[in-house]
């Protein structure tokens, strides 16, 4: 399924670059699509799993949402837990990495 109407998941513009640039680091760059998917929980919040995949092992009722040159696959379990929410960039520099601000608790 793909999603393009009204996205799962929003990506921040400084998001997208450092996604894309870690994704150039890998040897079949070209071939390879964000996967985000949620995992469990965390007291009232998800833990989730973010990886790079093949696009092409996307199952049928997987959202895929396409941010420029990226794809981002939200298999089908975790599309009504994700929906809504925004990949970005932890604003503490301390801390680093990415976040996910997700509505759905």
């Amino acid at each position: 399924m793909t999603d393009d109407i009204e996205p799962v998941l929003h990506v921040t513009e400084e998001t997208l670059a450092v996604v894309v640039d870690l994704r150039a680091e890998e040897p079949n760059a070209s071939e390879l699509a964000l996967w985000i998917e949620v995992t469990g929980t965390s007291g009232s919040e998800f833990t989730y799993d973010m990886y790079f995949e093949s696009l092409g092992d996307a199952s049928g009722d997987a959202a895929i949402v396409h941010h420029d040159d990226l794809s981002v696959v939200i298999p089908a379990d975790s599309v009504s837990r994700i929906r809504g929410a925004t990949l970005d960039l932890n604003p503490d520099p301390a801390v680093g990495g990415m976040v996910i601000r997700n509505p759905n608790h």
